[in-house]
Order: structure tokens, then sequence, then C-alpha cells
């Protein structure tokens, strides 16, 4: 809101400096921080449903009760490699390899292509949080 009503912010600010009037800068601020607020709910629980339908699907994909931990590993770290994925899960690496290339081809989540190195993307995150 403060980027659509800039207008208003600076000439709410201005009246506190000339004329004392304090009222209507804190009410619109306070109103920005409300609607910044509910924003940030609303993209909350879109994420925490993300969180549920993906661990569904990857549940569905791998039978392992490591699945949450890759899952979530996944949330903290959206861009992310085999080995770091098995380094910050505690599974092994060939482990990791499995899963993540049975969720690449059911397109959970997406690779630069690479042979060697290979970056995943988890594109269903990013894409909230942009």
């Amino acid at each position: 809101m403060l980027e659509r009503d800039k207008h208003k912010y600076y000439r709410y600010l201005n009246d506190t400096r000339y004329t004392g009037d304090w009222t209507q800068w804190i009410q619109f601020f306070l109103q920005c921080v409300h609607l910044q607020a509910k924003q940030n709910v609303r993209l909350i629980q879109k994420v925490n449903d993300l969180y549920e339908e993906d661990l569904e699907k990857a549940s569905a994909l791998v039978n392992s009760h490591h699945i949450r931990t890759v899952v979530n590993v996944m949330f903290q770290h959206p861009i992310f490699t085999a080995n770091m994925m098995a380094e910050l899960t505690g599974l092994p690496e060939a482990t990791v390899r499995r899963y993540l290339n049975r969720f690449e081809e059911q397109k959970l989540i997406f690779s630069d292509g690479r042979m060697r190195s290979k970056t995943y993307y988890y594109y269903n995150l990013l894409d909230q949080l942009r």
C-alpha cells in the first residue's frame, strides 16, 4: 500500500512536521501495517497448504518415513543440490538422488539438467515467495 499511496504518506508525514498533525499519518501507517499483515497471513496459509499438498505427493512417490525430512529441507532450501540435501537430511546421497529423480520425473521439482553438480529448484515454493 505504501508503494501505491506514496503521495499520501509524504503529505501526512509533512503534516507532522509543519502542522504537528500526527493523527492522519499514524492512521495511514497503521492501515498499511494492517493490510501488509493480512497479505502475510494469506501467504503463510498458501505455503502451509502447499506443504501439505506436496508432502502428500512426495509420500505417494516415495515410500519412506524419511520423506517428510526431505520435504522439510526443500521448504528450507528451495534451491539445492543432491549433496546438500544428503548433508541436511543425513540420508545417503544415493538415496537422495533416487528420491530427487522421482520428484523430477513427476515435476515436483526441476533441475538445471546438468549431468554433474545438478542444481534442483522447488518452483512451487519459489513461485509463492515471489
